[in-house]
């Protein structure tokens, strides 16, 4: 310990500070028996100085100590007994998640290591296996993951939130499977209805065959892909914050349960019934043949002789419902929202740069490469991933003509759209072709492959546009549903919102959005659902254009094609911690009732407009304007 520390002061010091971390430690864990039963404001102080002795003993504790930040604000919420309970679960969240970053880290750095020491010394394998989380379960994490498990139900009750969320509301019965995450198991397809109880949903999955339900105590978006493809498919969707509740459901693993959720969303009732014992060897695995039965069928849309389409030109024949839509609402909605440019490359655009004579060697390759696709099993899903990679790779190779790029660039301009570049032979033109060639190939992406399987789809047919657009440098980006999908009421527009780009909110990033609803018989009044848990956002930090996919198999009825192909922007977006305590979207309860109440009546406009329920995508920007830069009939 003296060589460690020194003999000197600063060895004082770290030993002074090592026996402090003790005692702090020691108090704490004697403290957790009684906090139940003491004062909310009481345990909220505990709380914080659990947090901040952490933030002192970690390094690398930048979201340790933002998150300290927002506690200290809810702190004084609470102080001055204002409505703190829901930004606490919300900072709860995301200390949860950074504690799970945190021992990840000291399992990458001691596992390996570990493991082959102790294999060589012949140490037991089951204490090999603990090795790091008793490690994790010495440092000053620990106390602070104990106090978050006692203080969720705390929080929970003062926020009247019970111990579920349903993100698709339906009534079923099946039997019990648990999982590490629900992309494991993506691929497969059960024998019987099964509920599946998964510890990690990212929000970006497709749901496996034969599924009928998904139980996570992650917490997804209730607007990601994967929440909206639950609810077209009609399957249970449901976040548990009850830890104890999720370890009976798991104790009951191969026992058929009923599956009764509210109405309102905030409830739901598991009973063990009568039925088939299932074990995970009666899992069969998806093959190449298997599809759902469906009636539901993509329209082949051929090429019309046009590379290029400027707004006023958008047809059924040309474009899809992303483009459409847009010039639908063009010159129709208020001043308030404003509309970007448009241009886009057809259906079949795709088929007649094929067709140039320069890149006839990579269209035979594409061509033997989607024949072996069609056929592969794809359940092996190393291989089916892999052979995924060489198509994408091969439409990478692709080659533009001098002819595309001066239509494209006659578009552009007609359009008041930047333009980067000749394709050919400028470096900006060349990455703007290498983006268009990344949203072409997302008709291979794994979910959209599976997904047509799945749904009995001819993937040959399915084509795909793609719509030309400035990035709006967005402050905020939100996504709203006219009808609110957590109970299906016409009268609730329901809405997320993030700091930053909407990919942070659609994609796989962890922690919760701001979610709101509001009555559309009372705009001005919405009301606040729960606090932002991402601790991560998107930020464009220069001009630049999005690439958005836009294929004639996004918005069937009965198939939720949203989200399953790529929108891409030509230049990379930063990735950024969010501090919400300096945030005054977050802190200033007057300017985000003004913000989202605008936002909501901006969804009803637009619904009027389109004649029927909307799922719509739009930002802030930083100067403050509201774009809508997407719209869809909601699923």
């Amino acid at each position: 310990v003296l060589e460690r520390f020194g003999e000197g002061r600063e060895g004082c010091e770290g030993l002074r500070n090592l026996a402090l971390e003790g005692a702090a430690r020691s108090v704490i864990e004697g403290s957790l028996e009684s906090l139940p039963t003491r004062a909310p404001y009481e345990v909220l102080r505990i709380m914080s100085l659990v947090l901040e002795n952490l933030c002192m003993s970690a390094s690398g504790n930048h979201e340790l100590r933002i998150c300290l930040k927002e506690w200290q604000n809810v702190l004084e919420a609470a102080r001055r007994q204002g409505d703190w309970a829901l930004q606490a679960k919300a900072v709860c969240d995301r200390l949860q998640n950074s504690l799970g970053e945190i021992s990840q880290r000291y399992i990458d750095a001691l596992q390996p290591t570990a493991q082959s020491m102790g294999n060589k010394l012949g140490v037991d394998g089951h204490v090999l296996d603990l090795f790091s989380e008793e490690i994790i379960r010495g440092t000053a994490a620990a106390p602070l993951s104990q106090m978050l498990r006692v203080l969720d139900p705390v929080i929970r009750n003062v926020a009247n939130m019970g111990s579920w969320q349903i993100v698709s509301n339906a009534e079923c019965s099946g039997v019990i499977v648990s999982v590490a995450s629900l992309a494991d198991v993506q691929n497969v397809k059960y024998s019987q209805p099964t509920v599946i109880i998964a510890d990690r949903v990212g929000g970006e999955e497709d749901i496996p065959v034969g599924v009928v339900a998904i139980v996570t105590p992650d917490m997804p978006d209730v607007l990601s892909h994967c929440a909206v493809r639950a609810r077209n498919e009609k399957v249970l969707f449901a976040t548990l914050f009850d830890v104890n509740v999720l370890e009976q459901m798991k104790a009951m693993t191969g026992k058929s349960v009923q599956l009764k959720p509210s109405a309102q969303g905030d409830d739901l009732q598991f009973d063990v019934v009568d039925g088939i014992i299932g074990t995970d060897a009666e899992v069969i695995a998806t093959s190449s043949s298997d599809s759902v039965s469906s009636d539901i069928s993509i329209i082949k849309r051929p090429f019309q002789g046009k590379f290029v389409a400027t707004s006023s030109e958008f047809t059924p024949e040309l474009v899809g419902g992303k483009s459409r839509n847009l010039q639908l609402l063009r010159g129709r909605v208020s001043n308030l929202i404003k509309l970007p440019p448009s241009v886009a490359m057809p259906f079949g655009t795709f088929d007649a740069v094929l067709d140039v004579p320069e890149n006839a060697g990579a269209k035979r390759q594409i061509a033997e490469l989607v024949k072996q696709l069609e056929a592969y099993d794809s359940t092996d899903g190393v291989g089916f991933k892999a052979l995924i990679a060489e198509v994408k790779a091969c439409i990478a190779t692709l080659k533009p003509t001098a002819d595309l790029s001066k239509s494209l660039k006659v578009a552009f301009e007609a359009e008041s759209l930047g333009w980067p570049g000749d394709l050919v032979t400028s470096a900006q033109g060349q990455k703007a072709w290498k983006t268009i060639l990344g949203v072409w190939a997302s008709k291979y992406n794994e979910r959209a492959v599976l997904s047509c399987k799945k749904a009995g789809l001819n993937h040959a047919d399915l084509s795909m546009a793609v719509l030309c657009q400035p990035v709006v440098r967005a402050r905020y980006a939100f996504v709203l549903h006219t009808v609110n999908p957590q109970n299906n009421d016409k009268s609730e527009i329901y809405g997320e919102l993030v700091c930053g780009l909407g990919e942070a909110l659609v994609g796989n990033f962890s922690g919760r959005a701001l979610s709101f609803k509001t009555s559309k018989s009372n705009l001005d009044n919405p009301t606040v659902v729960g606090f932002p848990s991402k601790s991560k956002g998107l930020f464009m930090e220069q001009d630049s254009l999005i690439f958005r996919s836009d294929s004639n198999g996004e918005d069937l009825e009965g198939f939720a094609g949203a989200g399953l192909y790529d929108s891409i922007t030509m230049e990379e977006a930063t990735l950024k911690n969010v501090d919400y305590s300096t945030d005054s979207l977050i802190t200033d309860e007057t300017k985000r009732q003004k913000l989202l109440a605008t936002i909501s009546k901006v969804a009803l406009e637009i619904e009027t407009l389109c004649g029927s329920p909307q799922d719509i995508e739009g930002a802030i920007s930083e100067d403050g304007q509201l774009y809508i830069v997407q719209t869809r009939p909601q699923v």
